[in-house]
């Protein structure tokens, strides 16, 4: 809603900010390590925190946490309950890439795993596809139903970053030392 703004930081904790005021609201206990990742649900009724130590759900009513899902990175669906997660992160690049699932937030859920690992993730606004980046030059594109394999888009190196365009067209992949690319999914 505009309302409220969302940080993560290397000291563990997310703080919650009033932007019309310019004031704290609170401060989360949201992990163990760095916080990588924060994201209002579209509804606005929960925060999703991923970082060191997993991914969390937590009550906007209350500040309260609601549920714990594997995965040092998340990314959520704009439309639905879709959460998808990664047990690895870019910031960590000499460790193994993690396991990749998909989560229904408001049940706890497991919706889908894949068969492959991954590092760098985005779930289209729809959620009916989810990017996954590790391969060395590509990323790939999953059919969150099926659990298959779409397509792979290459990449110049490694994706550290990937985004989709609101309408769900586009695929934008940052890699490092490099250009960031455009990807046409139609």
């Amino acid at each position: 809603d505009g309302m409220l703004l969302a940080t993560g930081s290397q000291d563990r904790t997310v703080k919650i900010w009033n932007v019309a005021q310019r004031e704290l609201v609170t401060t989360l206990a949201a992990a163990t390590g760095a916080v990588w990742s924060v994201a209002f649900t579209p509804d606005a009724r929960f925060l999703v925190t991923s970082g060191r130590g997993g991914t969390r759900l937590w009550d906007c009513a209350a500040w309260q946490l609601v549920r714990n899902f594997p995965g040092q990175t998340a990314s959520l669906s704009q439309a639905g309950a879709l959460l998808a997660v990664s047990e690895a992160t870019l910031f960590y690049w000499w460790q193994p890439p993690g396991a990749v699932s998909v989560w229904n937030y408001l049940t706890g859920e497991k919706v889908r795993q894949l068969p492959k690992p991954g590092r760098a993730i985005a779930l289209s606004p729809d959620g009916k596809t989810l990017a996954v980046g590790d391969r060395p030059n590509g990323v790939d594109l999953w059919d969150v139903a099926s659990g298959e394999l779409r397509r792979t888009l290459a990449t110049s190196n490694s994706a550290l970053t990937l985004t989709f365009s609101p309408d769900g067209n586009q695929l934008l992949t940052v890699a490092s030392a490099t250009h960031p690319i455009l990807h046409d999914l139609r």
